[in-house]
């Protein structure tokens, strides 16, 4: 299996799982709304203007609907998982969702904010540059990037990587395949990916298993 092959591997798989497994309990299991994430996300609600667009990338279930519907935002949710979109709208009937992924993002200049929250993960190193180019095309100008991106103890990805390795997987450094997919950046290549696409990094924090970034385009 060469590199290609594997990424093609890895997010059919990707979409596999969350239609015939995750979505269906997927609020009972990863529902709870972490208190960093919803501060950060109010937040930046409260410095947008009135009823503001916003994309909410693999918004899966709608997880975040609840918070940002309360600030009379128009909201756009996609995800490339057909069943947690169901789901989605069945909680959410007035919000408009489209199954679509990431990569294919092609809005241009329509949203004061776009969110991705515990996504960017499943976005291989490859696709990082796109992805972020996809959100900066899709904003308004100076409109507002958050996003989190998961952290992992350093020992669990060398150690993941090099199990990798020995079973002859193409990967890269900072991806745990095993089974499913993570991919864990440093904070150098996340940086990096924001300035490449011409966004301005605002601020950034932590909470437990996670790093949190805003940006303006």
């Amino acid at each position: 299996m060469d590199r290609k092959e594997f990424i093609a591997y890895k997010r059919n798989m990707a979409v596999q799982r969350y239609n015939e497994i995750f979505s269906k309990d997927y609020d009972l299991n990863w529902g709870r709304i972490e208190s960093v994430h919803k501060e950060n996300l109010e937040s930046l609600l409260k410095t947008l203007p009135k009823c503001p667009d916003i994309l909410d990338a693999a918004c899966g279930t709608g997880k975040y609907f609840s918070i940002m519907k309360k600030y009379d935002t128009i909201i756009t949710g996609i995800d490339q998982s057909e069943k947690m979109l169901e789901t989605a709208k069945k909680k959410y009937q007035d919000v408009n969702v489209k199954l679509l992924g990431m990569q294919e993002i092609s809005f241009e200049n329509k949203f004061d904010a776009v969110i991705c929250m515990d996504a960017m993960e499943n976005i291989f190193p490859e696709d990082w540059e796109l992805v972020i180019g996809n959100f900066k095309k899709s904003l308004k100008e100076n409109g507002i990037l958050y996003f989190t991106v998961e952290l992992e103890d350093e020992e669990v990805i060398k150690d993941k990587f090099n199990e990798a390795v020995k079973i002859n997987l193409p990967v890269k450094y900072g991806e745990v395949a095993l089974e499913g997919y993570h991919y864990y950046p440093t904070e150098e290549f996340v940086k990096a990916c924001l300035v490449n696409n011409g966004f301005k990094l605002l601020k950034q924090n932590k909470s437990e298993g996670y790093a949190h970034y805003f940006a303006k385009a």
